[in-house]
Parts: structure tokens; C-alpha cells; sequence
């Protein structure tokens, strides 16, 4: 699983006093890598960039804020720098321009879960509720 820098820093700013533990645990990890914007990224970036502008709308159809679209398409640029075939995100923006650039893209809900993860059935008996008895009066 590839971590992008600017996904990362949008995550961390909701860990509060845990990002420090946080980042720890997740650069234990062999089966995460942290992606960061390098160079081989930004010129990726920069094709994605040309080929919008080529096509006579930078914002590829977009109708976010410039700053929104930059940064999806350099999380989509360290995804394709990393070799990755799937964008796996609940941002409908980032998830269409990745599909607009031959990606496939997903949304969370989407991913199938595993058997190991899913809750097993509990055998459990049905709740039968006591009728209140008429009190006796004295």
C-alpha cells in the first residue's frame, strides 16, 4: 500500500497527540510505503499537467478550487510513480481524474473484506422479555 505525502499530511492533521506514535507504526511497516512528491513525481505531475492543458482545460473538466485539482493529480503522480494499479479514496474528484488517466479508482465501501475480518455469527438466543406481574395491594 502506497501512503502519498499530501494524503499523509491531510490524515495527520487529525491525529493530534498520537501522530508521532502513528507515524512510528506505520513506518514499521513493509507493506506500506510513504510516497513522497519527488522529482520523478513532480515530472509526472507535469505530464498530467500538459496533457489537460493540451486538451484546452487545465482543470480536465473539474469544477474544484485549482489548488484541489494540483493536489490530486500529484497523489495520482506518486501512484504512477510507484507502479500502483488502484486509487483507493472516498474523493469523487480524485477518483475521476485518476479513471480520466487509465487508473482504476475506488471507493472505500468498494474494497471486498475478508473473511478474517468479517464478524462471525454469534449463537445467540433470543431475549424473551418477563410480563410484569399485577402487584398485590395491601
Amino acid at each position: 500500500m502506497i501512503i502519498p505525502t499530501p494524503s499523509l499530511a491531510e490524515y495527520l492533521v487529525k491525529t493530534d497527540e498520537a501522530t508521532a506514535d502513528w507515524l512510528a507504526a506505520i513506518e514499521k511497516k513493509k507493506s506500506i510505503v510513504i510516497g513522497a512528491f519527488d522529482r520523478r513525481a513532480a515530472f509526472e505531475c507535469s505530464l498530467l499537467d500538459k496533457s489537460a492543458i493540451g486538451a484546452g482545460d487545465k482543470k480536465g473538466g473539474r469544477l474544484e478550487p485549482w489548488q484541489k485539482i494540483k493536489v490530486d493529480r500529484q497523489i495520482i503522480a506518486i501512484a504512477r510513480v510507484h507502479n500502483a494499479d488502484l486509487i483507493v479514496s472516498n474523493d469523487g474528484g480524485l477518483r475521476s481524474t485518476a479513471k480520466s488517466v487509465g487508473m482504476k479508482a475506488v471507493e472505500i465501501s468498494e474494497l471486498p473484506l475478508p473473511d478474517a475480518a468479517r464478524q462471525a455469527n454469534l449463537p445467540l438466543e433470543p431475549v424473551i422479555e418477563a410480563k410484569e406481574s399485577p402487584r398485590a395491594a395491601g
